[in-house]
């Protein structure tokens, strides 16, 4: 998966291995001009038998080695541009984006955000509390220099270093889109609800306990709990509307986040998984999403 800043200067790459790497470009005249420069190269959720990655094991619902790079979306979080990493091992990472090209991982690395944290039993929320996770950068991970230019990973030891993250969820997530308007985050992951989280306070609180909007289970799908997910969510420009596609239960939906009512289901016409999903930008009337393989509906 990959994902570009609004004005194309900064484009992060990641997947199945748990890499994420982000890159500057130098924007040029004409376009093949254009210089890709790595700014960062990091590993989600450690190594297992690393004391660093056992370190923080016992906090997330799916374990070590798990940090899979599901999707990247840019957006608004905390008052500012940020990158948001969602990843198998339940939680969704949160990055800084940089207004000029930077190596410097304080600069890359979100300290400043307080994480949101849900504990599915009261009693267990201290054991939930934790806002950063640890990633890995160095040795296994190709390394920058000050120019951006990759250098051998002997140059640079393997080092943990934390970043702030929401989370855990109880299940992997899929998607974590942040609402134009900076004041939610919506998440979705392997089952067939879509949590909203609220900003408060100018964080994303562990008091703030998430909106759940729950997918329909459309008669005759057969979808089974451990099947059930949803992939993709998208929001409306103005942050009234969002939109969530099921990949099992092959449907999209559609709430009013003013009131938190369903207002639209699309089922019938789908015989394959729906996937990526999105308002037209000129026209945010309209939404648009594709059937796997056979279509785009509209």
């Amino acid at each position: 998966c990959r994902a570009r800043t609004p004005d194309g200067r900064v484009l992060a790459a990641g997947g199945g291995s748990g890499l994420l790497s982000v890159f500057w470009l130098d924007l040029g005249e004409p376009e093949v001009d254009q210089r890709m420069k790595l700014m960062v190269s990091l590993g989600l959720g450690g190594h297992p038998g690393d004391s660093a990655a056992d370190e923080d094991a016992d906090d997330g619902p799916h374990g070590t080695g798990s940090g899979m790079v599901n999707s990247l979306r840019f957006g608004i979080v905390g008052g500012r541009l940020r990158l948001l990493i969602a990843s198998q091992d339940g939680y969704v990472y949160v990055m800084n984006v940089p207004t000029a090209f930077t190596t410097a991982l304080p600069d890359l690395l979100c300290h400043d955000l307080q994480g949101w944290a849900h504990a599915l039993d009261p009693a267990e929320a201290s054991h939930y509390a934790r806002a950063s996770r640890r990633v890995e950068v160095g040795e296994v991970f190709p390394t920058a220099d000050a120019e951006g230019m990759l250098i051998p990973n002997t140059a640079y030891p393997r080092a943990s270093r934390r970043t702030d993250v929401i989370g855990p969820f109880p299940w992997p997530v899929n998607c974590a889109v942040p609402s134009p308007d900076g004041q939610h985050i919506a998440v979705v992951g392997d089952d067939m609800e879509v949590w909203v989280c609220h900003r408060e306070n100018a964080c994303y609180s562990a008091t703030a306990r998430p909106t759940r909007l729950f997918f329909p289970r459309p008669p005759g799908r057969g979808v089974t709990s451990s099947l059930a997910g949803c992939q993709y969510a998208a929001w409306k420009r103005a942050s009234s509307y969002l939109a969530a596609a099921s990949d099992s239960a092959k449907g999209v939906c559609v709430w009013d986040m003013r009131t938190g009512d369903l207002i639209a289901t699309f089922f019938d016409m789908h015989r394959r998984p729906c996937l990526a999903l999105q308002f037209v930008p000129w026209d945010d009337r309209t939404l648009v999403w594709c059937e796997e393989l056979s279509l785009i509906h509209i």
